[in-house]
């Protein structure tokens, strides 16, 4: 409904808070995707870190009330998110970049035996 009024900008508060992962994704996936296509600047504010730097540019973050942190994505690294949030959030973001890299490696491999 947001976007038949064709916005300059689109605010999304927690749009997939209470979403299983798959969806959480999909829903992100239709955001970026609509944004994009209408040079649309967007604005969510999320508590998944993990999908916020798989979706995001540009992060700001809090911690009791107040900005801790406004840089980009580069930036937006797995000590600063653990000055933020601490060690439960940044064990989940590097157990996720393990995976992630394993399955890039099983990917290379992969491609290197195809070749």
């Amino acid at each position: 409904r947001a976007l038949v009024q064709e916005p300059s900008l689109l605010l999304a508060d927690e749009p997939v808070a209470s979403l299983d992962p798959a969806s959480a994704e999909t829903v992100m996936r239709y955001i970026r995707d609509a944004a994009t296509e209408r040079d649309l600047t967007t604005i969510a504010s999320l508590h998944q870190v993990n999908i916020a730097r798989e979706f995001g540019e540009r992060f700001l973050g809090m911690k009791e009330g107040r900005v801790v942190f406004d840089g980009y994505r580069e930036e937006f690294t797995v000590d600063v998110i653990d000055d933020i949030y601490g060690d439960i959030e940044t064990e989940a973001i590097r157990e996720q970049e393990a995976t992630d890299a394993a399955a890039d490696d099983r990917s290379a491999q992969s491609g290197a035996q195809r070749t």
